[in-house]
């Protein structure tokens, strides 16, 4: 099968996505920008009862279980892949005002319920600072060890500063015994070290993650408990429109993979200590496959850092290419990453599937096994692509 390059239209599409949602879905410290959107008129939101799942997952639009590496057509006969002008058009119906109608339904089940995911969405669904760290707490309660939860609760205490029930430092340290191998948990410990101006323990926590090659920041588990939560905010929405709204909600809270570039962009400008340590955590960031945004941040700073080191013959044998975005493998990864969301969208299945391959394979591994095995399925003809 023929395969376009990718170009800056379809760029914009997938930027469309997340920032359209981080936008609509923002609470706190995002930027309250309001944006113009068709809103639904509806008089009262929806309620709907709780999802149950053994799992702790959301079964409740699960179509029936296929291999996993089988992908074929919806029983009509053809599988419809969204088009650029449907992505786009995807989290755009409802209001923020009504989204945040909405969630009220929410915190009153998840508190009912105790539901752990429920809780956790709603705390970053509630438009109420207080109630966000309240929800946050009572995640962590249900389950106090749990890495996602505690990182929940850093996130709300640190957006409302000075809440006596809030031991941000602590339960950094037990991420740092749960959750040891993600270097997410040493950028955040530096940043805090940082704050308090101890520049030696962030210094210390730097050269930690400069030895740890792990990145989560749970992004798949995040989408899986906000789809949830939006099972109830929007029940009367098609399952794309959760989707999108889900990755919104994820985008504008919790990015905390932005720790360590914030750290060496305002303390590395210099050569020095900052910068060397730095330059040793971009060296091994640029080489995982977990997160896209942090990989390309590194890329480009490593080989800034090398260039002005004197160490050019080093860009080629320690990064592979002198510039992250300037040959087609970047370009042929979105275009993978944009006809994997065409196709992962029209099912909760096949989302499902994208998010379990992005666990172990990265956001671009996913995309690019997804691909390879559905065109292999359109050649076979398990999938006919509709008209």
């Amino acid at each position: 099968m023929q395969r376009k390059r990718a170009n800056i239209g379809r760029l914009i599409v997938l930027l469309s996505v997340t920032v359209g949602g981080f936008l609509l879905f923002g609470r706190g410290a995002a930027p309250q920008n309001d944006i113009v959107v068709d809103a639904a008129t509806t008089d009262e939101p929806p309620v709907a009862d709780v999802p149950t799942s053994s799992s702790g997952r959301d079964e409740t639009d699960q179509i029936p279980a296929q291999p996993a590496t089988v992908f074929a057509s919806s029983s009509d006969g053809c599988m419809a892949f969204l088009s650029e002008e449907e992505t786009y058009e995807l989290g755009r119906r409802l209001s923020r005002e009504e989204m945040r109608d909405r969630a009220q339904h929410l915190t009153v089940l998840a508190e009912q319920s105790r539901d752990v995911d429920l809780l956790r969405a709603a705390a970053i669904q509630t438009p109420d600072d207080q109630r966000a760290v309240e929800l946050a707490l009572l995640a962590l309660d249900e389950v106090p060890n749990n890495p996602l939860s505690l990182w929940m609760a850093i996130e709300a205490c640190l957006t409302t500063p000075g809440n006596p029930d809030c031991d941000v430092d602590r339960w950094l340290d037990t991420l740092a015994v749960v959750d040891a191998g993600n270097s997410f948990v040493w950028a955040s410990k530096a940043r805090r070290a940082m704050e308090r101006s101890d520049e030696a323990a962030a210094l210390a926590a730097m050269r930690v993650m400069s030895s740890v090659r792990g990145q989560n920041a749970y992004w798949s588990d995040r989408i899986r408990m906000h789809l949830r939560g939006l099972e109830i905010t929007m029940a009367d929405g098609a399952f794309g429109d959760r989707v999108v709204g889900a990755i919104g909600y994820v985008a504008a809270n919790g990015v905390v993979f932005f720790d360590w570039t914030r750290l060496c962009q305002k303390h590395a400008k210099e050569p020095g200590e900052w910068r060397d340590v730095c330059l040793d955590v971009a060296l091994v960031h640029a080489q995982t496959e977990q997160e896209m945004m942090s990989r390309a941040a590194a890329h480009k700073w490593a080989g800034e850092w090398l260039k002005d080191a004197g160490r050019e013959d080093e860009i080629k044998e320690r990064l592979g290419r002198p510039n992250f975005f300037a040959d087609g493998e970047y370009y042929e990864a979105l275009d993978d990453l944009e006809r994997a969301m065409g196709f992962a969208l029209t099912s909760p299945q096949y989302y499902e599937e994208y998010l379990t391959r992005r666990e172990s394979q990265g956001d671009l591994g996913a995309a690019r096994s997804m691909v390879a095995e559905i065109e292999e399925a359109i050649e076979s003809g398990s999938i006919v692509v509709c008209e």
